[in-house]
């Protein structure tokens, strides 16, 4: 005898909600949406379609399994691209710029610059210094990517050559990098033919080999090189000046030396330095309306 047709449906009703439940559980790593997607696609079809909701839930559940496959591609093809970290960026000249990173940390002009400790490379020897070092005097600090390469060794010597004139203003440098104090040693006593900085190199190269300055700093990388970072250094402690160069672009030592003669010029007078001064142009402004007007007369 047949059954009757409401209890035939029932049970096909019955046997095919297992059904689906049986091939949500079969199908491995389908995300919720997908689940609520394929069981909302169950209950919209008519009751005596129960077949074709069975076909419509693996076809979605197949659809987020193939853009899942997509995603991890992409994900593996972004892994392997060797242009993505700053060094290789840095090896090959800036021809393909990595993806924008975040660099760590942060460093507020006129707030206490943070303080460091470590081993630095000074004439052919290991030194012990700290920001308390230089207490009293104005600093420069020269952050940079990395010993043995192209631009950096172009920077450090061309600092190197104005050392006399930065001490002259009562200012000391010290370039840093996340290289070994060991590293540093042998680039220095290297003979600058054969990609070194030798025989007489006198600025001192700082060793964050912990990562740390840099991190407090803001330079740091995600590949664990720094940026061309420059912090001026006031001798209260305090960040008066914050530049960050990209990877390929080298630093002006002119430049700094202005900034500095510009720092130690309205320390003195209190008065303020308008665009290009220098002391060969040191027409100031006094920082007042009245007394502002003095400056911008001579422009008439």
């Amino acid at each position: 005898m047949f059954r009757s047709a409401p209890l035939f449906r029932t049970l096909l009703t019955s046997s095919s909600t297992r059904a689906i439940r049986a091939s949500a559980v079969a199908l491995p790593r389908f995300s919720a949406i997908s689940s609520s997607r394929s069981i909302s696609t169950s209950l919209r079809v008519r009751k005596d379609g129960e077949v074709d909701a069975l076909k419509a839930s693996a076809s979605a559940q197949q659809e987020d399994q193939a853009a899942l496959e997509q995603e991890q591609e992409e994900d593996e093809e972004d892994e392997m691209n060797p242009y993505d970290t700053a060094w290789e960026n840095e090896m090959l000249g800036g021809g393909f710029p990595p993806e924008p990173v975040r660099a760590q940390g942060k460093v507020h002009v006129q707030m206490a610059a943070p303080s460091f400790s470590g081993t630095a490379v000074a004439d052919g020897a290991f030194h012990d210094v700290s920001l308390e070092d230089y207490a009293g005097k104005w600093l420069v600090l020269l952050f940079y990517p990395m010993d043995w390469t192209f631009v950096c060794p172009t920077e450090i010597l061309s600092f190197n050559r104005a050392l006399d004139e930065f001490r002259e203003l009562n200012t000391e440098i010290l370039a840093v990098s996340t290289d070994s104090e060991y590293s540093h040693l042998a680039w220095a006593n290297t003979p600058r033919k054969a990609g070194g900085l030798g025989p007489d190199l006198k600025l001192p190269l700082f060793s964050d080999k912990s990562h740390q300055m840099s991190k407090d700093y803001g330079v740091l990388l995600p590949d664990g090189i720094a940026l061309r970072g420059l912090f001026v250094i006031d001798p209260t402690g305090a960040v008066r000046i914050s530049t960050i160069h990209d990877l390929p672009i080298g630093r002006s030592v002119t430049e700094t030396l202005r900034l500095v003669q510009a720092l130690q010029f309205y320390e003195e007078n209190g008065e303020v330095c308008p665009a290009d001064w220098s002391p060969e142009n040191s027409d100031s402004i006094k920082p007042d309306p009245q007394g502002a007007l003095e400056y911008f007369g001579k422009s008439e």
